[in-house]
């Protein structure tokens, strides 16, 4: 009953015009933080008071069946984080001043984060994630205040944390299909000068050559770990035989290895 009566109370002070109610006492530092979340509120509250809200779901492309072959050869999605990949998200957070920065694949149904700065999260749903809507097209896609866009104000992601505000990505391409992007953003309103949008495009092609330089390595490393297995039981076979037939196994076993590592262009090992 008590429930029932506080939740009515609170309904009478959000149709007065209250949009937050602090329900516990807080520190002097979290106090701080709470304060913040009902500021965010209260700008969400004022600058969508105008508009239609109708979150728009992305849309598909008609290449998606081609598309998500694409993407699914990367062999990117849910492996852990690499360095190659983290050290551009870094630097490009630290050089565009970004409070979040994502290196984001949209697959079928969720976009998934192979790198990410400034965010826990290591995925959305693919309809409510802002990539899939940039994927649609090439070059930047930017949403300067999301309070203000009819496709985004009611948006999760705005209305709850992380408050994106700003958004601005630009598409990861493989063979020629969007596979996902490298997007910044921020919690409070931005556009992006010409010179932080050269500076953005040139970090995506960043990324893109060493998605490429990762996939020409898979099959020298597997080659690699093949050899390694090889040699490793070959040596416990080695031990086992008379020491005449020790020596033709091992003048074979070193003319088969050239012969495979010269097929890839490299020196035996």
């Amino acid at each position: 009953m008590t429930a029932r009566i506080q939740q009515a109370e609170k309904q009478q002070y959000f149709d007065a015009g209250v949009v937050a109610v602090i329900e516990k006492p807080f520190e002097a530092t979290q106090l701080g933080d709470e304060l913040a979340a009902i500021y965010q509120r209260y700008l969400l509250t004022l600058k969508s008071t105008n508009l239609e809200k109708s979150m728009q779901v992305p849309a598909r492309l008609l290449t998606e069946h081609e598309r998500l072959p694409a993407l699914q050869l990367t062999g990117l999605l849910d492996t852990e984080s690499e360095q190659r990949f983290d050290r551009i998200t870094h630097l490009a957070r630290l050089v565009l001043c970004s409070e979040i920065v994502l290196m984001s694949l949209v697959d079928s149904e969720r976009q998934w984060f192979k790198s990410k700065q400034g965010l826990d999260a290591c995925e959305t749903g693919r309809d409510i994630s802002f990539c899939g809507h940039a994927i649609l097209g090439h070059g930047i896609f930017e949403v300067p205040d999301t309070l203000l866009d009819s496709r985004f104000v009611d948006n999760l992601l705005v209305t709850q944390a992380p408050f994106i505000c700003f958004y601005a990505s630009v598409s990861l391409s493989r063979s020629g299909e969007q596979i996902g992007t490298l997007c910044f953003i921020d919690s409070k309103p931005r556009t992006l000068t010409a010179n932080e949008r050269e500076i953005a495009t040139e970090f995506t092609k960043t990324v893109e050559q060493e998605i490429e330089d990762r996939l020409q390595a898979q099959p020298r490393q597997q080659l690699a770990a093949s050899e390694l297995t090889c040699r490793t039981r070959a040596q416990g076979f080695h031990q086992n035989l008379p020491r005449k037939f020790s020596t033709i196994f091992t003048s074979r076993c070193q003319q088969c290895q050239k012969g495979r590592w010269h097929r890839f262009g490299l020196a035996a090992l």
